[in-house]
């Protein structure tokens, strides 16, 4: 699931983070339980295999509900080895998200080491507007409880929507979803909260150019001026307010508690006033993993490991790691400083 993307502004001598409406990153939330009991994982609770699966085709009755939402004139067409149903209509955009699903594949067996199972049977449906995209998560009782959700993978179909948002943040979504179900054929269905999202963000938070190539272990960008002030949307933002997070120099770990933090269940992983700072927290330290070559190796040695069934549990990753989480937490502070450091200037001044 794609939690909405991190929103800053930023004024001429002055900084200002915005997430889902809150200033800033707050504190770990407890799940919220509806009416009916705890909130369900999108995939439920039942016991998988953690071993890559084939593609699942789409659900039949989730497929009619999106042909009912999709007013005309709607399309179907294969894209990337899915289906895709939209009523988007932009053919530039369309193409362009077609080269990135086409070329999506690829980039995951290269940048994780992992082949996948099979062949894609899932459905994209890519909705126009945001009404009908609430329309049809509300129809999965299991994603009704999730307002602030921009997209989700489950039963067999990947859902978004374009509304008002930016080309890039809406391609940056559908990245993100399409993720989850390339860990699914790659790793397996049952994997921890911060592995899961945090491949799928390490993924979704990469800039996309002109062409829809999807550049790994960039950060996405949008920018909009108003006046003397600047909003930043997609990966760039979210990795500034990670930053924040840690002190203008990077010396104030601790604050994430990233032990805690990766080992957290679904429903406090994606709590809705600290999703933000779990998604990019997860994605970030996945990052700094392959930005070293002896760790990448260690990284992905130890994905390959998972796929054949060991424990995915962050804390067995530690322990190849051979360090404690404090140290660990340390140096993630200093490499999202250093990252940020390499960013391109906003061009304010």
């Amino acid at each position: 699931m794609r939690r909405p993307a991190a929103r800053l502004w930023r004024t001429v001598g002055a900084l200002a983070l915005t997430i889902g409406g809150a200033v800033g990153f707050a504190a770990p939330a407890a799940a919220q339980e509806s009416p009916s009991g705890p909130a369900e994982p999108p995939l439920g609770r039942a016991v998988v295999p953690p071993r890559p699966l084939p593609g699942l085709a789409p659900d039949p009755a989730r497929l009619a509900a999106a042909r009912a939402l999709l007013p005309p004139p709607a399309v179907e067409l294969a894209i990337g080895g899915y289906l895709l149903l939209t009523d988007i209509a932009d053919p530039a955009l369309l193409a362009r998200a077609a080269v990135v699903v086409g070329n999506l594949e690829a980039l995951y067996r290269e940048r994780y080491g992992r082949p996948l199972v099979g062949a894609p049977r899932e459905a994209i449906v890519l909705f126009a507007a945001e009404e009908e995209y609430r329309r049809f998560q509300a129809g999965d009782p299991r994603l009704a409880g999730l307002p602030g959700s921009t997209g989700f993978a489950g039963k067999g179909v990947v859902a978004t929507y374009r509304a008002q948002r930016s080309d890039d943040e809406f391609l940056g979504t559908l990245v993100h979803e399409l993720g989850h179900l390339l860990n699914r054929r790659a790793l397996g269905p049952s994997l921890p909260s911060w592995l899961d999202e945090g491949i799928a963000d390490d993924l979704g938070a990469s800039r996309i150019d002109r062409q829809g190539r999807l550049l790994p272990g960039s950060w996405s960008r949008t920018l909009d001026a108003r006046g003397r002030e600047i909003r930043i949307t997609g990966g760039e933002a979210a990795l500034r307010d990670l930053a924040g997070l840690f002190g203008p120099d990077g010396s104030a770990p601790g604050r994430l508690d990233l032990g805690t933090m990766l080992a957290l269940d679904w429903e406090d992983f994606v709590a809705e006033q600290s999703a933000e700072l779990h998604y990019a927290a997860a994605a970030a330290f996945i990052r700094m993993l392959l930005a070293a070559p002896a760790r990448s190796a260690l990284f992905r040695g130890w994905l390959a490991e998972v796929s054949d069934g060991a424990s995915p549990a962050a804390e067995e990753l530690r322990r190849r790691l051979g360090q404690p989480w404090e140290e660990l937490e340390q140096q993630l502070a200093l490499w999202t400083r250093a990252e940020l450091a390499r960013l391109p200037a906003l061009g304010l001044d």
